[in-house]
């Protein structure tokens, strides 16, 4: 069979193309690695080999983190990406240096809003905001996440490029066809949190429900979380996303307290958390101490060993939170816990008092609501000193139960005898939850809503003296008893310095200058003289 001959221009064909081919090949193999030398230059995001390949300031090649192998160029420790294009600047992406308040107080607000301030070339701040906020400080809010028992609800109001009537949807990621899991439009007059023009979005947490629009559940020894992903997303006229315009991606989240820990320091402030992705949902709470007569105790007052007092907490019944039980106390000499050089004494544990515990009578808490609030006390506890200060701290553990659930019984005597007996039985202990704790006291960092308090009761053992931070401290009793043991030391000292004065007076008496005792000195007879004449 014969070949037809291949014309020239059929041949200089076949050889661009190979050659294109060619050149295609080389360029991938030099990407994946078999010459690592090859100066391939990578912006930020691209694939890379070595940091030679990196060609913006202040980046490195590393680790992509997707588990494939695979590394990107990334900005290097302490400096932050940003796009040039939101200041105006049509330029590739940047590797600006981090700014803190420390540093640069033009900061502060950029901190404040959740933002990222960096240095740029000029030297100039700029606050790098995150998806949820926009704004030079970043200041203006977009995503505003409000929870109830059952629903969480997203608030959004719309970014610059955002526009929901050319063809923008916002809905929970992965059910944008879904009407339950897609937003609605607020309408003017609706009387509701979020503003008419907004865009709103109902989440339900119910069981039962929440699957439907994607909310996943996590539940920890902490607290338990509700979580969904939102998109807003362009689509063309054929119902089709558009991928040529970047959507706006943001995570949301309702969390809810499970077990807090409280610390009695004479008064405490509940805090209520929030952000703009979303709400952790913790009961308003304050703490106090009273007397035995449920008069208040005024802060910084100083306590002596005996006196009784009782320790309150007061809840709010906001629809949320229905109740508490109070699992595990412990007295120590710091106010942070744990605390490896603090002296600690246990006083309750799994919602009863410690056995052996000299004072376990009165660590039974009484529960009483009062219109719309949950008051729970203690005994009226005798009050004791640590060996080691006079600053005496109460941490205790509260186990919180929601709405419907009836998980945080009062606990007295009874049951607490019943606990006792089934634990011996098992031999180990039969409340694992107790271990759950959100450590909230009043002295966490301080936000907008919270108050860093930092006293704590005093006590004073009059039985001996006390010394904190080198100052001799006593009671008014105490005063008194140590001015009179001065007085009577003072007094023998005057008569020991008298009797030591007489006893040298007489010694000086007897002995002469050389040492040699004097001559006895003896008074001559008076005579009788009469006046007789010779």
């Amino acid at each position: 069979m014969l070949r037809r001959p291949i014309g020239i221009g059929r041949f200089i064909a076949v050889v661009a193309a190979a050659s294109i081919l060619g050149a295609a090949w080389l360029t991938q193999h030099t990407v994946e690695g078999q010459d690592p030398n090859a100066p391939v230059p990578a912006l930020l995001g691209d694939l890379c080999l070595n940091d030679t390949q990196c060609t913006v300031a202040n980046s490195a090649c590393v680790e992509s983190g997707d588990n494939t192998g695979t590394k990107r160029c990334r900005c290097v420790s302490g400096f932050y990406q940003y796009d040039p294009m939101s200041i105006g600047k049509k330029e590739d992406l940047k590797c600006g240096k981090i700014q803190t308040t420390a540093v640069n107080q033009q900061c502060s607000a950029c901190e404040e809003n959740q933002g990222t301030c960096i240095q740029l070339d000029d030297g100039k701040t700029f606050c790098q905001c995150p998806i949820s906020r926009t704004g030079i400080d970043c200041s203006e809010v977009h995503v505003n996440v409000s929870c109830s028992m059952d629903n969480m609800t997203i608030c959004y109001s719309r970014h610059p490029q955002v526009n929901f009537t050319d063809g923008w949807k916002m809905f929970a990621s992965g059910h944008s066809l879904t009407a339950q899991c897609r937003s609605t439009t607020v309408p003017a007059g609706s009387g509701g949190t979020c503003a008419a023009g907004n865009e709103q979005l109902t989440l339900s947490l119910n069981a039962t429900e929440m699957s439907e629009c994607g909310t996943t559940s996590i539940e920890n020894s902490r607290n338990k979380r509700y979580m969904n992903k939102i998109e807003i997303q362009k689509f063309d006229s054929t119902g089709q996303a558009n991928d040529s315009v970047l959507p706006v991606v943001f995570n949301t989240y309702c969390s809810y307290t499970a077990y807090q820990d409280e610390t009695f320091v004479g008064i405490g402030v509940g805090r209520v958390n929030g952000n703009d992705q979303g709400t952790q949902v913790n009961p308003q709470i304050t703490i106090s101490v009273t007397d035995q007569f449920d008069r208040k105790i005024a802060q910084g007052a100083t306590l002596i060993v005996g006196d009784r007092v009782k320790f309150v907490i007061n809840m709010t019944m906001d629809g949320t939170y229905a109740s508490l039980q109070v699992m595990r106390c412990t007295a120590s000499t710091s106010a942070v816990m744990p605390d490896s050089t603090a002296e600690t004494r246990a006083l309750m544990d799994k919602g009863c008092p410690v056995p052996g515990e000299s004072t376990g009578p009165y660590w039974y808490w009484t529960p009483t609501n009062v219109n719309n609030y949950m008051i729970v006390k203690s005994g009226a506890i005798p009050i004791f000193k640590l060996s080691s200060s006079n600053n005496v701290y109460l941490h205790c553990a509260l186990k919180l139960c929601m709405v419907g659930d009836d998980s945080c019984p009062a606990m007295n005597q009874t049951t607490c005898a019943a606990m006792t007996n089934t634990r011996r039985r098992r031999d180990a202990g039969s409340l694992a939850q107790d271990e759950r704790s959100v450590v909230m006291t009043s002295r966490q960092k301080r936000d907008t809503s919270s108050v860093d308090v930092q006293t704590s009761l005093r006590v004073e053992d009059l039985s001996s003296q006390s010394v904190n931070n080198g100052n001799m401290e006593v009671g008014s009793r105490g005063f008194i008893v140590l001015l009179v043991i001065l007085a009577i030391i003072a007094f023998a000292l005057v008569i020991a310095v008298v009797f030591v004065v007489v006893r040298v007076k007489k010694r000086q008496k007897t002995v002469s200058d050389s040492g040699e005792p004097r001559p006895q000195l003896f008074a001559l007879p008076r005579i009788a003289r009469t006046h007789e004449r010779f």
